[in-house]
């Protein structure tokens, strides 16, 4: 059997969540998850708001050469359509360390139950990474198995990965919306983190 990401999935998902938190799903999120260490800097818009300073997300509708601030300048990222349209497929904000220290509380298996990560981590073949499981997906660099993932925003792109043998987690953010997940920067810094591991290590953002 082969998994296919898809952001309408995680928006079914979303309602679902929903439906049996009786709460929207902001509500729910902060009331079970982002009590965790960095929680406190995300944000499930547009019923939450991100905390400023922003970053400005650039894109290219004229061309390559005419990068334009895809931000309105409003409370939300990066506008109050973007984020009412992309719901709880792409809707939470945040700060990269904030993203990095509730990442590795929730894949560090710090927030939920053994059983419930287990079936988070059941990856199979398929989407565009090595395996996918439930909202989860599968890479390597170097022989190191990552789980983590990626996205898209308008004018920006993010990469969220933990390596769970050396209890490591990095997430790093860019605003171009010419470079994708192929940017050599998660990688880098992944090596980077590796390279310089102390005994014990923790998230970096």
């Amino acid at each position: 059997m082969e998994a296919e990401y898809s952001n309408s999935g995680f928006t079914l998902a979303g309602l679902i969540l929903e439906r049996a938190a009786g709460a929207p799903i902001a509500a729910a999120m902060r009331r079970e998850l982002f009590g965790a260490p960095g929680g406190d800097g995300l944000a499930m818009q547009p019923e939450e708001r991100p905390r400023r300073p922003f970053g400005h997300p650039y894109w290219y509708p004229r061309g390559g050469a005419e990068p334009v601030d895809a931000s309105d300048g409003g409370p939300f990222l990066p506008t109050r359509a973007a984020a009412s349209g992309a719901r709880s497929a792409g809707s939470l904000a945040g700060d990269v360390p904030s993203l990095a220290r509730w990442g590795h509380a929730l894949l560090g298996g710090r927030l939920l139950r053994p059983t419930s990560l287990r079936e988070m981590s059941r990856f199979r073949n398929g989407a565009f990474w090595e395996g996918y499981g439930l909202g989860l997906a599968r890479s390597s660099v170097d022989q190191h198995v990552l789980w983590g993932h990626g996205g898209d925003g308008l004018g920006s792109h993010t990469e969220f990965w933990h390596v769970p043998r050396k209890d490591l987690t990095i997430a790093v953010t860019w605003n171009d919306d010419q470079l994708d997940h192929r940017a050599p920067f998660p990688t880098t810094l992944l090596r980077l983190a590796l390279a310089s591991e102390p005994p014990r290590s923790g998230p970096t953002g």
